[in-house]
């Protein structure tokens, strides 16, 4: 019988063989109770050996309408080689609810090699086809170790501690006597930036490697490095390369806070320094803060938190027109007394670096603004009222910074005593207040008015006031009822009355005297 007929034979045997065993067996074998349900399962191990027929086995979740499969040649380092490929599986069985056994026979006679069985599963929509690593053939000079890379190729290491697992296999089944050597490199983008160096990993050997580094006792500084390990068997033979990067960072970052007042600049370091001054602002200035922060090596990454603390004692975020970057915030403050700025800064281990920064912002003082029918009236003035009630005194053209303004108060006065409070005063109102007695009985009287904002700080105009009205009847009123006036007009009366009476009173009369002749 030929090696072609032998061999087709013993497929079509073994195919029968794996129809008739009960579904139920092949169950039990796929996974324990607690593990969880795995879409595409192999009951075969990693460095299993055949020869003529390779037959593989195992469950999956999907019914594997839509499968393909290739074993690919990777006994050679530099390349690979697909000796067969195919569409379909050998058979496909239900075997529970969303369960499916499933088989594949391959005839590989006059194959040797180190191999890959990978099977594509398009309905799973998996981004890596599921693979096992077998060894086909007798000829074990074909044969080489073989290392799997870990799950993850990312490690974050920072205290403590660090084991990675690689699983491995070799041509005799044991690692014993089996070597592993390491080159490092700094690749914060997974790509080296220098040429890698040798580095020696403490590794041991059972039934996968397992590779331990000590936070402590590591002697590379912080920062992203790239390992490439490989494995020779205890015969010599080389593996594959395998890669895998530790972020390395052990130490918090450094943080520097500075402001537009101040070339000061503060640190993580919260401790106060009395002998520093507060640096101080006025009201409504806009102030920048700006943060220099480093972990040290390249590819670092952290993420800035920003918030403040207004006098009142209230803690809010900045919003986000506040951000100039995610590095630098600006800060218009409106109210007066202490902030403080406070950012946080955690970075991509998970160290967190708080850091503040005080400013005093002094209040400025409003600046009473005073027009009557549009005419500026400034302290000290003398104001003629004009004629009729129709006049308005106002204050709303008062300044004071942003925040402040539309909360002003505006108090009014005439002689000393509180008329109004409000941005204006109707002319009407003030003629009436004027003409009460209980204010002043004098035709010019005394205004103020006072301007508050809500820190207390006020500003003020006072002036004097006369009534046109006032004026007309004092003139009309014997010249306004002035003492003088109303003296010497008596005086000027009688006067006059004398002279008029001395010029109507006729002379007396007297009898003329005769004398006589003498003789």
């Amino acid at each position: 019988m030929s090696t072609l007929i032998r061999s087709r034979a013993t497929l079509f045997a073994v195919v029968l063989m794996l129809l008739l065993l009960p579904v139920t067996s092949v169950d039990v074998g796929a996974q324990g109770p607690d593990e969880p349900q795995t879409l595409f399962h192999f009951f075969q191990t990693n460095g299993d050996h055949f020869e003529e027929i390779l037959t593989v086995n195992g469950t999956s979740s999907a019914s594997l309408q839509n499968v393909t499969w290739q074993v690919v040649n990777i006994s050679l380092l530099e390349q690979s080689e697909v000796i067969v490929s195919g569409d379909f599986l050998s058979s496909v069985i239900p075997s529970g609810e969303d369960r499916w056994s499933w088989m594949l026979s391959i005839d590989v006679a006059d194959v040797d090699c180190t191999c890959v069985v990978e099977v594509f599963l398009d309905e799973l929509q998996e981004d890596q086809p599921a693979s096992l690593i077998v060894y086909l053939g007798q000829d074990l000079g074909t044969h080489r170790p073989v290392l799997s890379p870990p799950e993850q190729g990312l490690h974050l290491f920072t205290t403590g501690m660090l084991h990675l697992r690689l699983d491995a296999v070799t041509p005799d089944g044991s690692l014993n006597g089996s070597m592993i050597s390491a080159t490092v490199c700094e690749a914060p983008s997974s790509v080296c930036l220098v040429e890698s160096v040798p580095f020696e990993l403490s590794a041991t050997y059972n039934d996968y490697i397992q590779i331990s580094m000590d936070a402590i006792e590591l002697s590379l500084p912080d920062g992203f490095w790239r390992f490439m390990v490989e494995m020779e068997d205890r015969t010599l033979k080389p593996s594959n390369q395998v890669n895998f990067t530790i972020h390395l960072d052990r130490q918090a970052p450094s943080v520097l806070l500075s402001h537009t007042l101040s070339t000061n600049t503060q640190g993580q370091n919260e401790t106060a320094m009395t002998d520093l001054t507060v640096p101080t602002s006025e009201e409504h200035t806009e102030i920048f803060f700006i943060a220099e922060v480093s972990d040290g090596y390249a590819g670092a990454s952290e993420v800035l938190t920003w918030s403040k603390t207004s006098p009142s004692g209230s803690q809010s975020a900045f919003a986000d027109a506040s951000y100039i970057s995610d590095s630098s915030v600006s800060l218009v403050p409106d109210e007066a007394g202490e902030w403080i700025i406070i950012l946080l800064v955690r970075d991509s281990a998970g160290h967190l670096v708080r850091s503040t920064s005080s400013i005093m912002v002094e209040n400025l003082e409003p600046t009473a603004v005073l027009t009557l029918d549009g005419l500026r009236v400034n302290d000290g003035d003398s104001v003629m009222l004009p004629a009729g009630d129709s006049w308005l005194m106002s204050a709303n053209q008062s300044a004071d910074t942003a925040n402040d303004k539309p909360g002003l108060t505006y108090t009014w006065y005439l002689d000393n005593v509180v008329i109004q409070t409000g941005g204006s005063l109707q002319g009407e109102e003030v003629l009436r207040l004027m003409e009460q007695g209980s204010f002043n009985s004098k035709a010019t009287q005394s205004m103020k008015l006072v301007v508050t904002d809500d820190d207390g700080a006020s500003s003020e105009v006072t002036f004097s006031v006369t009534s046109q009205v006032d004026s007309m009847d004092g003139s009309q009123g014997l010249l306004g009822a002035n003492s003088f006036t109303l003296a010497l007009v008596i005086v000027l009366v009688l006067s006059l009355l004398l002279v008029v009476r001395m010029g109507t009173t006729p002379p007396k009369e007297s009898l003329p005297k005769w004398q006589r002749k003498k003789e």
